[in-house]
């Protein structure tokens, strides 16, 4: 007996709403829509974060000395140095999932010594990543002043959590210093990169509603997709980032247009029944199109085998709302291989996982997007078709 299109439509809102409030149950708080308060409270600065930054530390002060200092004390208890919360004093600078608190932490004569993260809402792999290059190292060793001046190159290419940081760095530097925030302002390639970005956003929706007059400049369209959104910028849409909005709350001001590309996915897919992001922009699908040029004679999936890949995708899709309704901690980047873009701090599986997909699609092209993308399942939601 066929399902019905009322019927599966019916189904596929029943899994949004599962997915919504699975989410927001499994960490226990509200959905703040377009809210952009994170979740993150006023962290505790434990002795087990300062041994990041201080290896022989034993205990700290009780009470924070004026300005926020706190003094890190040896076993005989010596005083090491001090640390350095940014946390309350930055939380409106947002990353990915919120406020990205740090602790800096200084010697005897408030030189840096260290600086690292302390518990965020980021992504686990995202953070991980730049804790393993030489990022939070730039600051090492240089007094306050001399750290708030510096320049750092690495972030023109970093992520948002590590601009975040970089932000939220030195917003506490400057408020400590009562100084201004200049050095804040987003330098020219920054800004060249989100204004190239912006203009194949829009090339994109013009190659969307006039496909025979920007037919002929695809090509253009699949490169600038894959250098400029992709690994310049790193705007693709997945369900980790989802599941971050759902949770904290939608944070514009952060990355207003990865924020822009969804609304337009959503209001397009409701208005036209069409798939703009999967069909006209996602780098990723992209990648897959161009290696799927490579053979031009290609095996064809038989009917049945298509059913069978269909029932994955689905269960695919299943596993992770399981996850997450069932409280499972789990980091969602490694379900999908959009992560690979930011290679610099990508997880290596995600980078394997990117590849292997890439190298199936050679043969079977976008075996990827047309099978087992949850990204995709999640947009596909808003098809008016099925309704």
């Amino acid at each position: 007996m066929s399902v019905s299109r009322s019927a599966k439509a019916t189904l596929k809102y029943i899994l949004f709403i599962a997915i919504l409030f699975g989410v927001s149950l499994r960490f226990g708080s509200p959905i703040p829509f377009f809210s952009g308060k994170a979740q993150v409270k006023e962290p505790d600065i434990r002795i087990s974060y300062v041994k990041k930054i201080f290896p022989g530390a034993e205990s700290l002060d009780a009470k924070p000395l004026p300005g926020g200092w706190i003094r890190v004390y040896s076993p005989d208890r010596k005083v090491l140095g001090h640390v350095l919360c940014t946390s309350p004093f930055a939380d409106e600078i947002k990353g990915f999932g919120g406020p990205v608190p740090m602790l800096i932490g200084t010697d005897m004569d408030l030189n840096i010594k260290g600086v690292s993260f302390l518990p965020n809402l980021e992504t686990a792999s995202h953070v991980k990543g730049i804790e393993e290059t030489d990022f939070l190292n730039n600051w090492n060793g240089l007094t306050l002043k001399a750290a708030l001046d510096k320049k750092v190159d690495a972030v023109t290419g970093a992520t948002i959590t590590a601009t975040a940081a970089f932000k939220t760095f030195h917003k506490r530097l400057a408020d400590l210093n009562n100084q201004s925030l200049l050095v804040l302002e987003m330098d020219s390639a920054a800004r060249i990169k989100k204004i190239l970005a912006a203009i194949v956003v829009l090339f994109a929706i013009l190659s969307f509603f006039l496909p025979r007059i920007f037919r002929k400049y695809r090509w253009l369209l699949i490169l600038s997709s894959i250098t400029i959104v992709g690994f310049a910028n790193g705007y693709l849409l997945s369900i980790s980032i989802f599941k971050s909005w759902l949770v904290n709350g939608v944070p514009l001001g952060s990355f207003p247009l990865l924020v822009l590309i969804a609304s337009i996915t959503i209001l397009l897919f409701l208005t036209t029944g069409r798939n703009f992001y999967c069909s006209s922009l996602c780098p990723y699908g992209f990648a897959q199109e161009v290696a799927g040029k490579i053979l031009k004679k290609k095996p064809k999936l038989t009917d049945e085998a298509v059913k069978i890949l269909n029932v994955i995708r689905r269960a695919f899709m299943g596993i992770i709302v399981a996850l997450l309704l069932t409280g499972v901690s789990v980091d969602l980047t490694y379900f999908e291989p959009f992560s690979a873009f930011l290679f610099y701090i990508a997880a290596p599986l995600t980078i394997i996982l990117a590849c292997a997909f890439l190298g199936v699609s050679v043969v079977f092209p976008r075996f990827w997007c047309r099978f087992l993308c949850p990204t995709g399942q999640i947009v596909e939601i808003f098809d008016r078709k099925t309704r």
